[in-house]
């Protein structure tokens, strides 16, 4: 039992080895998306207002 515990535990560890870089997938920016949202008592609507993109993360 203690045999398969310390495989289960070397396995686990070593799942982050094999990740993938950020860097060559994703761009160090920001995509802020404006929208209005409007409605009634009986119907409700969203409407795309801009699409922004922004150098770093504001948040």
């Amino acid at each position: 039992m203690k045999h398969i515990c310390c495989i289960i535990l070397c396995f686990c560890t070593s799942i982050g080895s094999f990740a993938q870089n950020f860097a060559d997938y994703f761009q160090n920016k920001t995509l802020r998306v404006d929208y209005i949202f409007t409605g009634d008592a009986t119907q409700q609507a969203i409407y795309l207002d801009e699409l922004s993109q922004l150098p770093t993360w504001a948040g």
